[in-house]
């Protein structure tokens, strides 16, 4: 004896209807988004098949998913790459800011990036040796004239 599998899609309701409940679109993707309309083929009455229609408008559905995720990787590049010529844009400058209760200063002589979860995350280096996050610069200038 089988048990059937059971699904979160059942004949009645279509993908469209599934992804707009509350929350349930935030963290699907073109994998899930399949794997919704494999089960609802599969799950589906043989007498009362989906109409083209239907099957068209799901697939419709599923390339502005593909293209949404595409727009969204592009932002992000061009994200980190704009964070990446501010950062660079530092290199010489003089900047200012409060890292543990303390005033610190200094001229930045390089940086550096972390990358947290496809973010990056700019590390100023300031006169060799003080390394601060650039979220923190409070104050930027030329470099103070020496006496």
């Amino acid at each position: 004896m089988t048990t059937p599998i059971t699904s979160n899609v059942n004949n009645q309701t279509d993908i469209s209807s599934a992804l707009s409940k509350p929350g349930a679109g935030a963290g699907m993707g073109k994998d899930d988004f399949l794997k919704l309309l494999l089960a609802q083929m599969r799950n589906q009455d043989p007498m009362k098949p989906m109409e083209d229609s239907q099957m068209m408008a799901q697939m419709a559905q599923f390339s502005a998913l593909e293209a949404t995720q595409h727009l969204s990787d592009i932002m992000d590049r061009a994200s980190n790459l704009q964070i990446q010529s501010q950062a660079a844009s530092l290199v010489g400058k003089y900047v200012e800011t409060i890292q543990d209760n303390q005033y610190v200063a200094g001229q930045v002589t390089s940086v550096g990036f972390d990358t947290v979860d496809g973010a990056l995350t700019p590390r100023l280096l300031l006169d060799g040796k003080t390394v601060i996050d650039l979220a923190d610069v409070r104050r930027v200038s030329t470099p103070p004239q020496s006496s």
